[in-house]
């Protein structure tokens, strides 16, 4: 699930900002993103819940999702 703002009250669309996945993300079932930028090749798991930017190569979970892990 994506999600375009972060506090949803807010009714201007000019307050909404969106979520960027760079290439070779992998996002797990059930993953709820909000805006924030996923860094390339980056994996999401499952359930997972993203509130702040993933830098490239790390591995996340969790509620807020933390980092787990990480591509060598």
């Amino acid at each position: 699930m994506f999600i375009n703002d972060k506090y949803p009250v807010r009714r201007n669309p000019k307050d909404w900002r969106g979520v960027i996945i760079d290439d070779g993300v992998v996002i797990g079932s059930n993953a709820t993103l909000l805006p924030c930028k996923i860094g390339k090749n980056a994996l999401v798991a499952a359930g997972a819940v993203v509130t702040k930017n993933v830098a490239a190569r790390k591995i996340v979970a969790g509620n807020p999702a933390k980092i787990i892990g990480e591509y060598k």
